[in-house]
């Protein structure tokens, strides 16, 4: 489910042979556009390439083109914060960016330090500091951002939106950092070392209609949230992980949820990750009833995003 490579990273290229000022915005092809985790840049995939803008003052900062129109499609696009990283994935007519594969691009080199290459087209990517999600449609991968080490996969059901919710919070629901104090050899005195909790939440499509599935790893707990009886049109979780927005395919009502499920208690103990933490999770938790209700309109509608204000 993956193969992982890293690229050697020891040569500085710094030239911008691959910036032509003679291409002009009439030529290109707009495929996709992404706000960074803090809001403040946009990124924007091309037919030839990838643009960042910042967003206040809005004005473009820099542009890369990867080749000509079509041949090196951008179709996802992810910065990680304001770093030089993203994650690229190409268009269906790119054979240098294909759309199985998610790439690591380190703008300061100008190539790929490292790829994802999946079997099925790759629909969406979100990146934190130290993860890197990859949905699929019936699949979600979840990977260390270091090495690339795959630490978990969540089935899930059709998804062909690619809905997904991750926290940017390390702290949230369940996470902390925890303070050890242990004797010195040889002495009375005591050293303090400091372990981590990772308190990462992740969002997707259950494998029921109309449900979504949230991993609270920092709990080790798995929430199942009935969210609407009909498919899932857009999820968002809070930056925390503490709360899911949820809205169907009909698009006349947007739900918020507690992801802990304090609000119903119940359900299966299942496992929610890999290896030999998926045999410690001890819980598992069902929630169906919203901590708030918004009714858009009584006629459909087609909900492409909703967010959390940060």
């Amino acid at each position: 489910p993956g193969r992982r490579m890293f690229m050697d990273t020891t040569n500085n290229n710094d030239d911008d042979d691959d910036f032509d000022n003679d291409y002009t915005d009439s030529k290109d092809t707009l495929l996709a556009m992404n706000f960074n985790q803090d809001g403040g840049c946009l990124a924007v995939g091309t037919g030839s390439g990838f643009r960042i803008c910042n967003a206040h003052p809005f004005q473009e900062t820099f542009r890369r083109n990867l080749g000509v129109d079509g041949d090196a499609g951008i179709a996802h696009i992810e910065m990680l914060y304001r770093t030089n990283l993203l994650a690229l994935t190409g268009h269906s007519s790119s054979p240098h960016y294909p759309p199985n594969k998610v790439l690591i691009y380190d703008d300061h080199l100008q190539r790929t330090i490292g790829e994802l290459s999946f079997r099925q087209k790759v629909l969406t990517t979100k990146l934190r500091r130290d993860r890197i999600v990859v949905v699929l449609r019936d699949r979600v991968y979840i990977y260390n951002f270091s090495d690339l080490a795959l630490l978990d996969k969540v089935h899930t059901g059709d998804n062909p939106l690619g809905l997904i919710g991750i926290s940017m919070d390390n702290g949230g629901v369940g996470g902390s950092t925890v303070e050890r104090a242990e004797d010195a050899l040889g002495g009375g005195s005591s050293s303090t070392s400091q372990q981590r909790n990772n308190g990462m939440v992740l969002a997707c499509p259950g494998t029921q209609r109309g449900q979504v599935r949230v991993e609270l790893y920092g709990l080790r707990r798995t929430t199942t949230v009935v969210a609407h009886e009909s498919a899932l049109g857009a999820l968002a979780l809070s930056v925390d992980g503490s709360l899911l927005a949820t809205a169907s395919e009909r698009g006349t009502v947007i739900r918020l949820f507690d992801t802990r499920g304090v609000t119903l208690g119940g359900g299966d103990v299942s496992g929610s990750m890999s290896g030999s933490a998926r045999q410690e999770t001890t819980s598992s938790v069902s929630s169906s009833v919203p901590l708030r209700e918004f009714r858009r309109g009584v006629e459909r509608a087609t909900i492409t995003c909703l967010t959390f204000s940060l």
